[in-house]
């Protein structure tokens, strides 16, 4: 401009000391025009100059921008590329407690990934604010998108399965874990059932039969949860824990074990009860036979009397005695009558029940023999008394009578002489 300026004004110099006119340049190139269009033109270079500061700024945000998207995404990539391994992984040991700790170990690996959302979204609003900004690698930016996206919906569907094969391992080690507590509980109980004591004496029975009410009670409180480990859903039947043992077969073994166990229930309360039947019997005979034995003695040793009165009191005595024995009658026969019901039950000791069955009656039989006897005795003591006491009295009046008869008072006069008269009458 400056230039132009100089020429202009040189030329116009010359002209002049030529004495010629002076130059005068077209519309549109005078000096002012030129000045007007240089000014536009620096204010359009400079615009320009700060439109291209401003796109290099632009494009050096982006390009950091990329690279730290390239980096996150990487990382993201990473980690789901990991955590799809960990899920994948169905190491749920083996019991119980390993698979609810498996549970938690599941449920916080869920929430580190739900947590992780908030990452994929940042990624995502970095792609979307470079693809909004025109960048010009968007095409790879928006191809590892697509790979993360694509990997966390992997991972999302991979987890949704591992809970749902946990929760199933879960259901099949909680109804395994069931049934095999209550096969060993099954087990214990067949044992105690199997004993074969069943009591030595009366009051030991007695204490098998409160034990054996005692495990029928339990027993019966354990039907609720015997129905309800045999009612697994089919899917969990044929499955395999890593022990290899399936549901199916353990569920089979406690259908055999509650089976034989409600035999061995029934079977061993009908032997208790026999037993306690048998004891009872032999306790009741052992007591008959003690009192027999008791009144066997009271009949040797008893006296018969020595005079009536005493003979009289015996007599009455033998009487009651007798009465009592009389009334054990029913008793000997309510417990011969409960000896031919065990012996018609096919009692194991049917041939020694029989044989106390014949002594305590022939024991008994001899007792009232024995009364009999002694009443025979004491009835002929009392006659034998009576025809002395008799023998005496007569005695005594003939001692009296001869006395009278010999006396040689016949009276001082006939007043007193009729009155010996009619005394002697």
């Amino acid at each position: 401009k400056g230039n132009l300026e100089v020429l202009f004004y040189t030329l116009h110099a010359k002209l002049r000391s030529q004495s010629q006119p002076g130059f005068v340049p077209e519309d549109g190139k005078l000096i002012g025009d030129i000045v007007e269009s240089w000014t536009l033109l620096e204010q359009a270079e400079h615009a320009r100059e700060v439109a291209l500061r401003e796109e290099i700024m632009r494009l050096e945000r982006l390009e950091r921008m990329a690279e730290k998207f390239d980096k996150k995404a990487g990382m993201r990539a990473n980690w789901l590329i990991e955590n799809h391994k960990l899920v994948s992984q169905d190491n749920f040991g083996v019991g119980i407690a390993a698979v609810e700790a498996a549970k938690k170990k599941h449920e916080a690996i869920q929430t580190d990934i739900k947590a992780y959302e908030s990452r994929v979204k940042t990624v995502v609003d970095m792609a979307s604010t470079l693809e909004n900004e025109k960048y010009w690698g968007i095409d790879r930016s928006k191809e590892d998108l697509d790979k993360i996206l694509e990997l966390w919906e992997v991972l999302l569907h991979a987890l949704v399965g591992r809970r749902q094969r946990l929760d199933l391992v879960y259901a099949y080690t909680k109804a395994l874990q069931d049934v095999n507590d209550l096969v060993e509980y099954l087990r214990d109980l067949k044992v105690q059932l199997q004993s074969t004591d069943y009591g030595r004496h009366l009051g030991d029975v007695d204490v098998l039969l409160q034990k054996q009410t005692l495990l029928e009670s339990e027993y019966t409180a354990t039907q609720p949860r015997i129905a309800t480990a045999l009612d697994v859903p089919e899917n969990l039947l044929e499955m395999k824990g890593e022990e290899e043992v399936s549901l199916s077969n353990s569920c089979n073994t406690l259908r055999a074990l509650v089976t034989q166990v409600d035999e061995l229930l029934k079977g061993r309360r009908e032997k208790l009860e026999a037993s306690q039947h048998l004891h009872k019997f032999y306790e009741d005979v052992d007591n008959e036979d003690e009192w027999i034995g008791e009144k066997m003695k009271i009949l040797s040793a008893a006296q018969l009397g020595t005079d009536l009165p005493t003979a009289s009191s015996l007599l009455k005595h033998h009487e009651l005695f007798e009465m009592e024995v009389n009334s054990h009658s029913d008793i000997v026969q309510q417990v011969c009558d409960l000896g031919r019901e065990l012996i018609e039950s096919d009692n194991f000791d049917s041939d020694n029940m029989q044989l106390r069955m014949q002594q305590l009656q022939e024991h008994y039989e001899k007792l009232v023999q024995l009364c009999k006897q002694r009443q025979s005795r004491l009835l002929e003591v009392v006659a034998f008394q009576t025809y002395l006491s008799d023998t005496d009295e007569i005695l005594n009046w003939l001692s009296d009578m001869e006395k009278i008869v010999h006396t040689e008072d016949l009276g001082k006069d006939e007043a007193t002489a009729q009155l010996l008269l009619k005394k002697h009458k």
